[in-house]
C-alpha cells in the first residue's frame, strides 16, 4: 500500500471515529450530511449498503486516538496494585499498557477500558464481556487472564505480558517460511477450537492479535469482539476488521466457520505478508470481501513454488471459501490438516493430486521405490541398448545384402569359375542319378563339385533339385530333404524357358540348414527330349554374411542374459508399481469421501 494510500485509510478510520464519537453523545448523524464534511471520503463513507450497522461494527477496527475528555495514564500512574510503565497498545476496547505489581515486582500487561471521563453502561459491558469470555479458556496458546477489577469508574483487568509483540512486528515485512507459518497456525487453530468447545467465538482473528513469545510461541490476544456461541450477538452483528473479516460476518452472521475463515487470512499473511483483500476504499475491500476469491499464495510469494508449498496453499485458500459450508468443518480439523502436513503427509481435507501421492509414497518406502527405481532405470538402460544393438544389426544386413549383391554379378571371376564347373559335371551321370533318382551318387557328385571349387570362394554347398522341388542331394547332408518350392531359382529353374541353362538366381535367400544369406548359381540338367530333370547349383555364401551370423548369434545370446537378468526387476517394479497405484488410488478415495463429509455445523 502506497503512503497515499495509507493517509487516505487513516482518514477514513477518523471519519468514521468521529462519526461513532457523535452517535455515543446522543446526536448521530445523517449519513450525507456526514459524508459532505468530508467531501474527499464521501464515496467511501456512503458505499456500503447499510452504513449504519457497519460503522457501529467498525468500532473495534478503528485505531482512536485520545479525545478530549478521555482518561490517559501516563508512566508511573498506579491502577489497582499495579504501577503502569508505559503504553504497549490500543486493542478493541481499551488500552493495553505495561505494569508492575507494587508489591511482587510482577511485570504483567494490564489493559484498561478505553472511554470518556464518563463511561457509558454499553462500553463497560463490553469490555466486561471481553474479560469474562478470555478468563473462561485456558489453554496453553491464549494469554491468560490473571485478575482484574474497577479504578475510578475504568474497567481493568491484568493478563501474561508478551514483550515480543505480534505477528507483523514479528515478520517484519518478510514471509514465514511455509513449515513455520503451518506450525503456528496448527497450535493457533487448536487453542480457537479450545475456546469454540467452551461456546466463545472470537470474531476479530487477524495477525495484530496474534502475539509471539521469545520462544516463538503464539498466543491468541483480544477477545474485546468475542461472543457466546448461540448468543444475538453472534447473529445481529457485524463486527471484525474489514480486510480479515468473512463474508458472512458482512451480513451480520458469526460462526465457528467465521473463526475458521479467520485462521485461513493469518496463514495467508503469513506465507505472502499481505492481506487476502486489499482495495483502495473500503466498498472495493467489501466487494472483494464477498464476491472475488483471494490471489493465490504462491502467485503472492513465488517462492512457494513446490508441491508440498501447493498442498499447503490448499489447506489456506479451503478456509477461505465465500461459502462457510466449503471451509473446515473445524479449527481442530484444521489444525489436523496441518500437523500432517507437517509430518510430511499429505491433507485428507484438501483434493491431492496422485503424483503428491506417490512422491509421499517413495519417500515412506524408500527401499521398495529405490529398487524400482534401480528397476526402471536398468529397463531403460537394456532397451536403449537393445536398440543399439538392433539398428546395428539392421546395419549389418543391409550391408550384407549389398555384399552379396555385389556378388551376384555373372561376369565376376568366381562367379564364372563356379559356372564353368557345375557345367563341366558329366551329363549322362546326373541324368541316369536323377531318373533313378539315386541320392547316393547325386551325393558323391554334389562331394567332389565342391572339392574342385578353388579355395578361398565363397561356395558354400553344391546340391541339386529334383522336380517336385525339393534337394535330393547336398554336399552338406543337413540340406537334404528341405523343399525350395518357395525359392526363386527353383521357380524360375523349372518354369521358365531359357537359351542359357546356367544363371544366377536374382533373389538373396536365407538357407535353414545354416541360416546364412545366400544366392544360387544354378545349372538345368535335361534329358534327351530337353525335360528339365533337376538342378544342380551352388549356393554361395560371402564372408560378410558369415560375419552377419556371428553378429546374429552375439545377439542372440545377449537378448537371452538380458531377460534373464531383467526379469527379477521387472517383476519388482510391475509389483511395486501396482501396490503403489493401489494405495495411492484406494488414499484419493478414501481422501475423497473427507472432502464431501468435510462440512461443518453452520
Amino acid at each position: 500500500m502506497s503512503d497515499h494510500d495509507l493517509q487516505r485509510t487513516q482518514k477514513l478510520d477518523e471519519a468514521y471515529a468521529a462519526y461513532l464519537e457523535a452517535e455515543e453523545a446522543g446526536t448521530p448523524l445523517d449519513k450525507h450530511e456526514f459524508a459532505a464534511r468530508y467531501p474527499e471520503l464521501a464515496d467511501e463513507l456512503t458505499a456500503h449498503e447499510d452504513f449504519d450497522r457497519l460503522a457501529t461494527a467498525l468500532r473495534e477496527t478503528i485505531s482512536l486516538e485520545p479525545q478530549e475528555g478521555a482518561r490517559e495514564f501516563p508512566a508511573g500512574a498506579v491502577v489497582g496494585e499495579y504501577r503502569i510503565v508505559e503504553e504497549i497498545g490500543r486493542h478493541g476496547q481499551g488500552v493495553v499498557y505495561k505494569a508492575r505489581h507494587l508489591k511482587f515486582e510482577q511485570v504483567v500487561a494490564l489493559k484498561i477500558s478505553r472511554s470518556e471521563s464518563k463511561p457509558t453502561e454499553e462500553s463497560l459491558r463490553l469490555f466486561a464481556v471481553e474479560v469474562e469470555n478470555q478468563a473462561r479458556v485456558d489453554h496453553p496458546n491464549i494469554i491468560p487472564v490473571y485478575g482484574g477489577g474497577d479504578h475510578q469508574g475504568c474497567l481493568f483487568f491484568t493478563m501474561k505480558l508478551i514483550e515480543r509483540g505480534d505477528l507483523t512486528r514479528a515478520m517484519a515485512g518478510s514471509p514465514l517460511s511455509p513449515r513455520e507459518a503451518a506450525r503456528l497456525t496448527s497450535m493457533i487453530a487448536r487453542a480457537v477450537h479450545h475456546a469454540h468447545q467452551r461456546q466463545i467465538l472470537h470474531r476479530d482473528l487477524k495477525p495484530s492479535n496474534v502475539l509471539l513469545d521469545a520462544e516463538g510461541r503464539p498466543f491468541v490476544s483480544d477477545f474485546g469482539l468475542s461472543t457466546r456461541l448461540g448468543s444475538h450477538r453472534s447473529k445481529d452483528e457485524i463486527v471484525g476488521a474489514p480486510a480479515f473479516m468473512s463474508p458472512e460476518q458482512t451480513r451480520g452472521e458469526s460462526t465457528v466457520l467465521s473463526d475458521v475463515y479467520g485462521l485461513g487470512t493469518i496463514l495467508y499473511w503469513m506465507l505472502t505478508c499481505r492481506i487476502p483483500f486489499d482495495g483502495r476504499s473500503l466498498g472495493e475491500v467489501l466487494d472483494k470481501v464477498c464476491h472475488q476469491p483471494p490471489t493465490p499464495p504462491h502467485e503472492a510469494n513465488p517462492r512457494l513454488n513446490s508441491w508440498r508449498d501447493r498442498n499447503l496453499e490448499a489447506i489456506c485458500l479451503k478456509c477461505l471459501e465465500k461459502d462457510p459450508h466449503q471451509r473446515y468443518g473445524s479449527a481442530e480439523v484444521l489444525a489436523d490438516d496441518l500437523d500432517r502436513w507437517l509430518r510430511d503427509d499429505l491433507p485428507q481435507h484438501v483434493p491431492v493430486a496422485k503424483s503428491d501421492r506417490l512422491r509421499l509414497w517413495c519417500k515412506r518406502n524408500p527401499v521398495v521405490a529405490g529398487l524400482a527405481l534401480t528397476a526402471l532405470v536398468t529397463l531403460i538402460l537394456v532397451a536403449v541398448a537393445a536398440a543399439a544393438l538392433l539398428r546395428a544389426q539392421e546395419s549389418a544386413l543391409a550391408q550384407t545384402k549389398r555384399d552379396i549383391e555385389s556378388h551376384q554379378d555373372p561376369d565376376t571371376d568366381m562367379n564364372q569359375g563356379v559356372r564353368r564347373l557345375l557345367n563341366e559335371l558329366d551329363d549322362a551321370e546326373l541324368q541316369a542319378a536323377l531318373r533313378t533318382k539315386d541320392a547316393q551318387a547325386l551325393q558323391q557328385m554334389c562331394i567332389a563339385a565342391v572339392k574342385r571349387m578353388p579355395q578361398g570362394n565363397a561356395v558354400a554347398s553344391v546340391f541339386v533339385v529334383g522336380p517336385d522341388k525339393t534337394i535330393l542331394a547336398d554336399s552338406t547332408p543337413d540340406a537334404i530333404g528341405f523343399s525350395v518350392v518357395n525359392r526363386e531359382y527353383a521357380r524360375r529353374g523349372f518354369e521358365e524357358g531359357s537359351a542359357d541353362d546356367t544363371f544366377l538366381s536374382k533373389e538373396i535367400y536365407r538357407a535353414r540348414s545354416d541360416e546364412l544369406y545366400k544366392y544360387a548359381i544354378v545349372r538345368r540338367v535335361r534329358d534327351e527330349q530337353g525335360d528339365v530333370l533337376g538342378l544342380l547349383a551352388a549356393s554361395v555364401a560371402p564372408e560378410s554374411s558369415m560375419a552377419y551370423k556371428r553378429q546374429e548369434d552375439l545377439i542372440g545370446q545377449l537378448e537371452l542374459w538380458t531377460g534373464i537378468v531383467l526379469l527379477p526387476p521387472a517383476l519388482l517394479l510391475i509389483g511395486s508399481l501396482w501396490w503403489a497405484l493401489r494405495r495411492v488410488g484406494g488414499a484419493a478415495k478414501h481422501n475423497s469421501a473427507r472432502i464431501a463429509n468435510t462440512a461443518g455445523p453452520s
